[in-house]
């Protein structure tokens, strides 16, 4: 055969073989060789899967622990915390107190002090008035007696003009009936 046929039947018999290699065998090869992969790469899978089950169980564990742990831990702090916080409260509510007390204490005492000026002002003020009053009802006395004096000698000095006037009566009355006797 001449060449060029040759290579025209060798390119058309590539062509046949290449379209039969392509399609069946390259499909069986090809399913033959990634079915070993995939079964290679399924129990990789499985495996890492299993050892990743295995971390996260731990891990959980782990992590479980410590969340109680520190729950715990928090649970311990606030209870100290309320326990210091109640003492502090507890402090607080003793001083007030005492600074009440204290408080009351001085404020009774300023009060007695208070009250024992105001009395001892009252008796001053009340010897005072006693005083003026005494003092007045001795110038009333005074007044009185001058008065009932004045009354007295005026009574006194009537009774004598009176009596005067009674006697000249008698008298003018005793001559005239004498003239007429």
């Amino acid at each position: 055969m001449p060449e060029s046929q040759a290579n025209a039947v060798t390119e058309v018999t590539a062509e046949a073989v290449k379209d039969l290699v392509t399609k069946e065998y390259l499909d069986h090869a090809l399913d033959k060789r990634f079915a070993e992969q995939r079964a290679e790469l399924r129990e990789e899978l499985q495996s890492e899967l299993g050892t990743l089950r295995k971390e996260t169980q731990n891990t959980s564990s782990g992590l479980r622990k410590e969340i109680q742990d520190g729950i715990s831990g928090l649970r311990e702090e606030m209870q100290d915390g309320i326990g210091e916080l109640r003492e502090e409260m507890q402090d607080g509510i003793s001083g007030l107190r005492k600074e009440m007390q204290d408080g009351i204490g001085g404020l009774r005492k300023e009060m007695q002090d208070g009250v024992g000026e105001l009395r001892k002002e009252m008796q001053d003020g009340v010897g005072e008035l006693r005083k003026g009053m005494q003092d007045g009802i001795g110038e009333l006395r005074k007044e009185m007696q001058a008065g009932f004096a004045d009354i007295h000698k005026t009574l006194s000095n009537l009774v004598f003009k009176l009596i005067a006037t009674f006697v000249g009566l008698t008298v003018a009355m005793a001559a005239v009936l004498g003239i007429l006797l």
